[in-house]
């Protein structure tokens, strides 16, 4: 890691902790080559111009320090700069897992220490990793790690409040299912109808797990230009609850109301859809979902990628 980086660290995610361990963080950042340029935030809003004008200094290489949120914002602010710029370098994002929920560090099996995670971030190299993308009627957002529709919006939206804990989004899952009935959505692959009718969830995968630890879609892959679509039908609250423990292990791909397909792009309606993109809350009728083989250069750890690719 020797080319000059901006890392961001969000102050709030993690109920604080990426903002605790800063000083660590930055004594071993410090050790590789290159200059740090750091911009402390506590929310979207002044971020995003900060990174705007870093960008526009010409700093391509970015470090997050925070959870998904702080990732999905920060795509949400370089990608369509680094589009614009698409003659120039290509933008390098490293991450450094210090929120609650840390998909992406959870589907490679990366360290959620911090500090063991920035001793490994010093030998990463760019990683070229799938790029997907949502349009919600006709906004478009950049994620990750995994979007999903269905009652998951409504967790999400419990789950978005300061001082979050791991266990808080299972706590809201169980509350929600307890209290809501599945929805009516409309599911099409590659322009093909899937699936019409009542469904609890339905997640678009680009990696395996969302929801602190939840191996939503365990043969989800970073790299093949595909998407794993988890579907879960119209069962009943007490088979979703019984078998809900099972997704932890992603031993829940087997039961008969969990359905799987792959594809490029989805389409995804209903009415007033509540939907997440990388733990993000959003609402929408229509939800369109597509990607970009190789989109994004990933700062990755060669031995760790390997390895979570073949596990």
């Amino acid at each position: 890691m020797s080319a000059p980086a901006l890392v961001v660290v969000n102050g709030q995610a993690g109920s604080g902790l990426a903002l605790r361990q800063w000083p660590q963080i930055e004594a071993i950042l410090g050790e590789a080559p290159g200059d740090l340029q750091v911009l402390m935030t506590h929310s979207v809003a002044e971020m995003a111009p900060q990174v705007q004008a870093a960008w526009e200094a010409g700093t391509r290489r970015v470090i997050a320090v925070g959870g998904d949120g702080t990732v999905h914002h920060l795509l949400e602010t370089l990608v369509p700069l680094a589009q614009r710029d698409a003659d120039g370098p290509p933008l390098e994002l490293g991450i450094l897992p210090g929120g609650t929920g840390n998909a992406w560090a959870r589907s490679h099996g990366l360290p959620l220490s911090l500090t063991k995670a920035a001793r490994q971030l010093i030998g990463a190299r760019p990683t070229p990793v799938d790029l997907p993308e949502v349009t919600l009627d006709g906004r478009r957002r950049y994620f990750l790690s995994i979007s999903s529709a269905g009652i998951s919006g409504e967790i999400a939206q419990k789950s978005d409040v300061p001082g979050k804990r791991p266990w808080s989004y299972a706590q809201n899952a169980i509350g929600s299912l307890l209290q809501r009935r599945p929805l009516t959505m409309r599911v099409e692959v590659d322009g093909e109808l899937w699936v019409d009718g009542e469904y609890w969830l339905v997640a678009v995968a680009n990696c395996n797990s969302f929801g602190s630890g939840m191996r939503i879609a365990p043969d989800a892959r970073v790299d093949d230009g595909l998407f794993d679509i988890v579907l879960i039908d119209g069962a009943s609250r007490r088979e979703v609850l019984v078998a809900f423990p099972r997704v932890y292990f992603g031993a829940h791909t087997s039961h008969p109301r969990v359905h799987i397909r792959r594809g490029s792009e989805v389409r995804v309606s209903g009415e007033n859809l509540g939907m997440e993109t990388d733990g993000v809350p959003g609402l929408a009728d229509e939800l369109r979902y597509s990607l970009q083989p190789g989109g994004l250069q990933l700062l990755v750890h060669p031995d760790e990628f390997c390895a979570a690719r073949s596990s």
